[in-house]
């Protein structure tokens, strides 16, 4: 293992809290399908927001978050 810290979150008021205190140096990964939750959309708006690299793993490749991803991924 590397190490790293990590930390995840599930519910709509883990993402607020948590990507609040996310900065340049850190890395979002958001997973998300279909038309894609609220909480996961407004969080990676958040860390854009907040200078933080974002990858989003998505099952389309129209999806709402497909302008806040740094890097994108489409599993289908």
């Amino acid at each position: 293992m590397l190490g790293l810290p990590v930390s995840s979150a599930t519910s709509p008021a883990e993402v607020v809290h948590k990507v609040r205190l996310l900065g340049k140096k850190d890395l979002v990964i958001a997973v998300s399908y279909g038309r894609g939750l609220r909480q996961t959309v407004e969080g990676l708006r958040q860390a854009r927001a907040n200078g933080v690299y974002c990858v989003g793993i998505t099952n389309t490749l129209i999806h709402p978050s497909t302008n806040l991803r740094t890097s994108a991924f489409s599993l289908q």
